[in-house]
């Protein structure tokens, strides 16, 4: 496989940052699943292009204030001879996500919005061994999380973290299910 980025990265001013890449990878032998058959969910795509670019915007209009925001676009081609369709499995062509992050002044407290889009993407494609399976898509999804960090005493944190805070329904793979809203509690430690 040869991949291959190219990625500038430049301040605009002093709040706001931008950054902006390519890619392109040449995969050989790639291994993905395809397909819900027992017998067939693992294959070896022979040739796999993935073109695309990058782009990162990051904010930060206030001491303890910032912004950042992501996207990413993926061109993914099956190149293989004897492939049964030019499309890949279980690559989304767009990604965007968010992070809203402020720290409160005196006690330190970090709280952080997030949010993540995933397009769409084929879960299962005829294949060359197997031409007559149907074409399966996930759709797109959006999950938003928001997280609490408190340091508690000098190189000790502890968080509470909700993740799919809107309990969205989705399956980041045909047939499983994502989790629902679900809470966490964790620490950290410094040294």
């Amino acid at each position: 496989s040869v991949n291959t980025t190219a990625s500038v990265s430049h301040p605009i001013g002093a709040v706001v940052r931008v950054e902006l890449g390519g890619f392109y990878y040449d995969v050989r032998d790639l291994i993905t699943r395809n397909g819900l058959n027992a017998l067939n969910v693992y294959q070896n795509v022979g040739k796999v292009r993935m073109a695309g670019f990058e782009t990162v915007v990051e904010v930060t209009p206030l001491p303890g204030l910032s912004f950042r925001a992501d996207y990413t676009y993926v061109d993914a081609r099956d190149e293989s001879d004897g492939r049964a369709t030019d499309d890949v499995t279980n690559v989304p062509a767009h990604k965007a996500g968010f992070l809203a992050q402020y720290t409160v002044p005196g006690p330190g407290t970090v709280l952080d919005l997030d949010a993540l889009y995933l397009g769409s993407m084929y879960s299962s494609l005829p294949s060359p061994p197997y031409p007559k399976d149907p074409v399966k898509e996930v759709d797109g999804y959006f999950l938003l999380g928001a997280r609490v960090t408190q340091e508690v005493v000098k190189g000790i944190r502890l968080h509470v973290a909700v993740r799919n805070l809107l309990d969205a329904d989705y399956e980041s793979e045909a047939g499983f299910p994502g989790q629902g809203r679900t809470f966490a509690v964790g620490a950290a430690a410094t040294f």
